[in-house]
């Protein structure tokens, strides 16, 4: 436990190792992350569906299958760069590199205190800095340009983006989702 805490906190603090190195975690162990990143994210955000079961299984389900593809993309564009990483490796560095990620439904959880814009800030900040600890773990860990590493992750979050959009709108067609015309309606009923 105590080598997991410091590999996340050495990723915070924008010192990634090799990447190779983060092959010692289980896709298990990484999994158990994204789901409790997923729980958290569920619990303060909840994603408007016809029940919270449904909307819970489509929130986690949606996490993984996001997260699969990113790992994907990724593995594609390292190649690019001859870098050969198996899926394992990085599933489990984007996992331990998401971990900053949970202070989002902490934020969440300060709207009581807090205004809607200076939430939105935060939020913002903290994305960014997701995003900043994943460039600089894929730059570092295989041993890539941090412009190369960013424009990467930026073109895969458009793709994901799209797709997001996409998964959201077939969730709305199969009736698992409320579509946005019944999105106030259904804020009466959380």
């Amino acid at each position: 436990m105590g080598t997991f805490i410091k590999d996340v906190f050495g990723l915070m603090a924008l010192n990634a190792e090799e990447i190779y190195y983060y092959e010692k975690y289980s896709v298990a162990i990484s999994s158990l992350i994204i789901l409790f990143i997923g729980i958290a994210f569920q619990l303060t955000k909840p994603i408007l569906a016809t029940s919270a079961i449904a909307g819970f299984t489509f929130s986690i389900t949606f996490n993984f299958l996001i997260l699969i593809i990113a790992v994907l993309f990724l593995r594609l564009w390292l190649k690019i760069k001859a870098v050969s990483v198996s899926f394992s490796t990085l599933y489990s560095l984007t996992a331990l590199a998401s971990v900053v990620d949970i202070l989002i439904p902490a934020i969440d959880g300060l709207s009581i205190w807090l205004e809607l814009p200076m939430l939105s800030v935060l939020g913002a900040v903290v994305f960014i800095y997701s995003l900043i600890i994943m460039v600089s773990a894929l730059s570092k860990g295989a041993n890539i340009s941090i412009g190369f590493a960013l424009s990467g992750l930026l073109l895969g979050t458009v793709l994901l983006m799209i797709l997001s959009m996409v998964i959201m709108t077939l969730g709305m067609a199969a009736g698992i989702l409320l579509p946005p015309d019944n999105f106030a309606a259904g804020m009466g009923g959380l």
